[in-house]
């Protein structure tokens, strides 16, 4: 499928049966790790600790594109000589030496209680990280319940005839409607809903109520 954001959104989510995990320690089997697919009816998020093996910060791959991003605050003393020189230029010496802000980093750094999906701790093991420990597991039931939708609009999206259309099917409205229900909804304070019609009928039942805010995509035949 060539479509990212859609291809993403295709896979299985989770949908319910959300619990604790009664023997988080045999995520601790790769074995285990490795049998598990992205098919699979239960699915699981993991808290643990990884380490990055010293062999693998002399491969390319892994010191230029590092696995595992987290989210850190980042103070001067952990910024590269030329970065250190940057900051200083732009904000002046005092600023700069308190500086501190929240980024999303890769680092080749050891992860300690990282929050992963079960897949991207198989593909951590397969590419030589080491699992350390499991803290704890959440299980859920997860199914591809999207994918038809996505499908369909992808098929759409190379049959578009113009770009308003291929704007749509690519994915646009999607965007839309997650920055509408978080600047527009909330604004207004009503509840928010998305309702995709094909006639102009139907988009007159829809907006009929005033305590409600609609997001209304209108697809052409």
């Amino acid at each position: 499928m060539n479509n990212l954001y859609g291809g993403s959104q295709a896979e299985s989510l989770p949908i319910s049966d959300f619990k604790w995990h009664d023997d988080p320690q045999k995520f601790m089997d790769p074995n285990f790790i490795k049998k598990l697919t992205p098919d699979d009816p239960i699915g699981y998020w993991l808290e643990v600790d990884i380490d990055f093996r010293k062999r693998l910060h002399r491969k390319r791959a892994f010191y230029c594109y590092p696995p595992l991003p987290e989210t850190k605050v980042i103070t001067y003393k952990m910024l590269s000589p030329m970065a250190k020189k940057l900051l200083i230029d732009k904000i002046g010496k005092t600023a700069a030496k308190n500086y501190k802000s929240k980024k999303l980093i890769s680092t080749l750094q050891n992860k300690r209680r990282y929050k992963i999906h079960y897949l991207n701790l198989q593909q951590a093991v397969k590419f030589g990280c080491k699992l350390k420990k499991v803290h704890r597991v959440i299980s859920f039931k997860q199914r591809k319940f999207s994918k038809n939708f996505l499908n369909f609009m992808t098929e759409r999206r190379k049959n578009s005839r113009t770009k308003l259309e291929e704007r749509l099917c690519k994915g646009t409205y999607f965007m839309l409607t997650q920055n509408s229900k978080s600047y527009l909804a909330n604004a207004v304070n009503l509840p928010f809903f998305t309702y995709l019609t094909s006639t102009v009928r139907a988009i007159r039942v829809a907006t009929a109520k005033s305590s409600h805010f609609f997001l209304v995509s209108y697809f052409f035949n």
